[in-house]
């Protein structure tokens, strides 16, 4: 999806605490950017996630993503961690 206040699409993952864990994220988070190098052809992605999501920011690394900044999106309360892959 395209976020106000970020300047290319991000990937992002959400599941039931029961699904933590398992691997789900980091697999379909791979297969997100696979899509969008090959099929759309997309040359960046970015994700965001609350500043203390230990779970979140450690499946961004894993994907390849990196840490960029923190900043506040428009319309968001609170800060969050801004992480890039470039495709």
């Amino acid at each position: 999806m395209k976020r106000d206040g970020l300047d290319a699409p991000d990937v992002g993952f959400a599941f039931l605490e029961r699904f933590w864990g398992k691997g789900y994220a980091v697999e379909t988070a791979a297969a997100v950017i696979a899509h969008a190098r090959e099929t759309l052809g997309v040359k960046k992605l970015l994700a965001i996630t609350a500043l203390e999501n230990r779970g979140s920011i450690a499946v961004l690394e894993k994907i390849g993503m990196r840490f960029i900044k923190t900043l506040r999106l428009p319309a968001h309360d609170n800060d969050s961690r801004l992480f890039e892959i470039d495709l």
